[in-house]
Order: structure tokens, then sequence, then C-alpha cells
């Protein structure tokens, strides 16, 4: 029973690994910001790459931000002119790390210095048979938002209200799936206190699906 029960553990660690998303996305969140800083007024979300600004890409990762903003306070507009102060979003994914994990299996057999105790009789052993090895690729997600004021835009050093960064690591190797998890981490609780860093979960929204090598 033992055995039976070991290795149906393994197996929920292996596909808990190797599925691209897991029921809960961990991240790590940064925060700095003014002491002033209140999420009101007029707010204009743009990237932080200016050639993705009309992308399809961001103009469809563009609206969940808006939510949260709007959500929290302030009013979406579309143009520069319009914002007291604009979001800027940068997002990311690296190109990914193997990892390996070593488990041992467990398992019975039987070892002759038994029969010392009980003569003629081998007795059965439960121990440690081999071990286990899994490899896995790992990739970091990360998502930023830097809220700057609308009038520094365009000067040499925009002048910094608020800044946030999340960072998970996952199985899976896009950033579309996880996009709407690292959205939720980084307006939880937000505003966040300045200079806050902390570990923030949240429930996998989307399962995330490819192709395996």
């Amino acid at each position: 029973m033992k055995f039976i029960c070991i290795f149906v553990f393994l197996l929920v660690i292996v596909n808990g690994l190797l599925t691209s998303c897991s029921s809960i996305t961990r991240m790590n969140r940064v925060t700095y910001s003014q002491p002033q800083f209140k999420p009101q007024g007029n707010i204009y979300v743009v990237s932080a790459n200016t050639k993705q600004n009309s992308s399809l890409e961001f103009q469809h990762f563009k609206p969940a931000i808006e939510q949260q903003l709007s959500m929290h306070g302030f009013n979406i507009v579309h143009s520069l002119k319009q914002a007291n102060s604009v979001a800027i979003m940068s997002y990311g994914i690296d190109s990914g790390k193997l990892k390996t994990i070593t488990t041992p299996v467990y398992g019975y057999d039987t070892f002759d210095r038994y029969s010392v105790i009980v003569p003629g009789y081998p007795m059965p052993a439960y121990g440690v048979m081999g071990i286990n090895t899994i490899e896995y690729e790992e990739y970091t997600h990360v998502l930023s938002m830097e809220i700057v004021d609308a009038k520094s835009v365009k000067s040499k050093q925009m002048k910094q209200l608020y800044t946030s960064k999340v960072i998970a690591k996952d199985t899976c190797p896009m950033i579309a799936p996880l996009f709407p998890d690292l959205v939720e981490g980084l307006f939880q609780g937000f505003p966040a206190m300045n200079a806050e860093t902390r570990e923030v979960t949240v429930k996998t929204q989307t399962e995330c699906r490819h192709l395996a090598n």
C-alpha cells in the first residue's frame, strides 16, 4: 500500500510540473511609489516600446490593464493631451532554462541478511529502489508598469509616480496565457506600499496549451 501511495504521489508531482500551467500562479512583486500617489484623474496607457503601441498583441493586452486602472480609481483616456498621468507598460518572457528534479523511487525487495533473523527465509524489505529524474523547461515571465506625470512625458527625465513589477516562473513558453495572472498579481492590493517586495499568488485563469518539443 505504501508503494502504491508513493507511486501515485510521484505521478502527481510529474503531472504538476509537466502540465503547462498549474492551478495557482506564484510571482514576486516589487513596488515603489511617491508618498502622495493616489489612483485618480485621467490616465493614458501606452507600451514602453513605441513600436508595439499599434501592434495587435498590445491592443489585445491593453484592455486588461485599463480595466484594472479604472476599477482602482482612474479615468481611462485615449490621448496624451487628455491625460494627467501615463501608465507605461512593458512585458516579456525569456528563452527558458532546463530544470531537473530528482526523487527517490520506493519499493519492496528481499535481502539474504534477514535470514539471520528467520533462518532460510529472506524477509521482504521496503526502501529506496532507484532514482527518478524529471527534466522540464522553466520560463520567466515579467510584467511592469510605470505611472508617470503626463506633463513630464516629453521631457528628458519623466517624473515617476508609481512603479511596480511582477516576475513569475512557469513551464508555459508563451506570455499570452499567463498575462491575465500577471495583471491580477500586479494590481493585487493596488496601490501597494512604497519599497514593498512580496510574493503574490493568484488562481490561474487560462490553461497554457503548446506543442511538446
